[in-house]
């Protein structure tokens, strides 16, 4: 039903680190939002003011610490890896230098903003 990946470059920024010099753990949530909505754009056309799609479940894997350089990113990779009437379920990487950093599962409900009822995947495509 539904495939395909997509690669989002999320730019570190001056604010999104900690007082220990890391980037703060909020940020990972944050980056992989964008790698996601990154993805809907190519692969959800009936995405956007009345139907979107909010996430019901997600864990982070913190594999290393994101300790930024100047002009710091980091990749974000999103694949589908199930499908099912409800919910689609994402895995995600942050990357620097094709090195995993962390990893996301994350499964997420299509939402009709105008009735505030989860819908159908279908009605995404």
């Amino acid at each position: 039903m539904l495939s395909g990946s997509s690669t989002y470059r999320f730019a570190i920024r001056a604010n999104d680190i900690d007082s220990a010099g890391h980037i703060n753990n909020s940020v990972y949530f944050e980056a992989f939002e964008a790698g996601r909505w990154d993805w809907a754009s190519k692969y959800l056309p009936n995405i956007g003011h009345s139907i979107t799609a909010v996430v019901s479940s997600i864990t982070v894997d913190y594999l290393k610490p994101i300790i930024p350089r100047p002009n710091e990113y980091v990749d974000i990779i999103t694949n589908i890896h199930l499908c099912e009437y409800f919910s689609i379920y994402f895995n995600q990487q942050m990357t620097i230098d094709e090195k995993n950093i962390a990893t996301a599962k994350v499964r997420v409900v299509p939402f009709d903003i105008k009735s505030s009822r989860i819908i159908s995947v279908k009605s995404l495509l």
